[in-house]
């Protein structure tokens, strides 16, 4: 897996900050179109409920190394892509990895304009569930069952 890393500081930082993003968006493409090709994994997703439109809808996607396969789930933040979460698929042990350095939100945190009430889910797929039976002002924490990060009760608050 390349490694990438997200912030720099300064003048020179906000340019490779942009650099960095439009890397992260075409590998987020490139992600995306493997998965749309993977039966087996697309399976998967319906299996956990989740219908291709939601799969397009949040541009997840599929990424394989060393014979480990991961699904991708890219962090949006505005129209930002601020991060990009790799979920391992079965048969291997449930394992996750994020990009070094970047920012952790609350996913489909956006959603929230124009909302007074939010719901919490555990993570990713289980928000991207939820919206897909209409419940738009849903949203996961990025960091896993366990963590929430303390900032998040004042952006929940608004």
């Amino acid at each position: 897996m390349q490694i990438l890393h997200c912030d720099k500081e300064g003048i020179e930082g906000i340019f490779v900050n942009l650099l960095f993003q439009k890397k992260l968006i075409l590998k987020i493409q490139i992600y995306h179109k493997a998965l749309l090709n993977k039966s087996t994994e697309i399976d998967y997703l319906l299996g956990r409920g989740i219908n291709q439109e939601s799969i397009n809808k949040f541009k997840l996607g599929f990424y394989q190394n060393n014979g480990k396969k991961w699904l991708t789930i890219p962090h949006y933040q505005g129209k930002s892509l601020v991060n990009i979460k790799f979920r391992s698929l079965p048969p291997a042990a449930k394992t996750f990895k994020r990009i070094p350095d970047c920012k952790s939100i609350l996913f489909n945190f956006d959603s929230l304009n124009g909302h007074k009430d939010a719901y919490l889910c555990e993570g990713e797929l289980d928000t991207i569930a939820m919206v897909q039976h209409g419940i738009e002002n849903a949203v996961g924490t990025t960091t896993g069952c366990g963590s929430f990060n303390p900032e998040w009760v004042d952006l929940l608050k608004g």
